[in-house]
């Protein structure tokens, strides 16, 4: 009884937290989305805490896609960096993200879009460095 009281009191003391991110299994950081979704609703700030897993996986998945578009271009053209212009091609070549993307007044918006997202998963990416 006393050595099965000191192991599960040795468990408790060793339990490092587990951020949300890695609890949904994703890469951009939940807990920060949720910040800013709360920054940017009514004055109570009320936002579930599905609301901000679910964003950071549509975001993740976004940038996925437009990366991995941009990639392919990349390839295709035989270069080893992903220019503004490839994210461009990307959206535009892209059937989905073109649709997604349609009623974009310019093209300037989306390619912002896309350079925050990826700073935005460099961020996370430096900390696991």
């Amino acid at each position: 009884g006393v050595v099965a009281d000191k192991s599960s009191a040795d468990k408790q003391k060793s339990k490092k937290p587990v951020s949300r991110s890695a609890k949904a299994g994703l890469q951009f950081p939940v807990g920060r989305i949720h910040r800013h979704l709360k920054t940017r609703v009514t004055p109570q700030g009320r936002v579930g805490a599905a609301a901000a897993v679910y964003c950071a996986a549509i975001l993740e998945y976004l940038a996925a896609e437009v990366l991995e578009l941009a990639g392919n271009a990349t390839q295709e053209l035989r270069v080893q960096r992903i220019t503004p212009r490839h994210l461009q091609l990307a959206i535009r070549l892209g059937l989905f993200l073109h649709h997604l993307c349609r009623n974009a007044r310019s093209i300037h918006f989306l390619l912002i879009f896309c350079i925050c997202v990826w700073f935005m998963f460099l961020g996370v990416m430096k900390s696991w460095i």
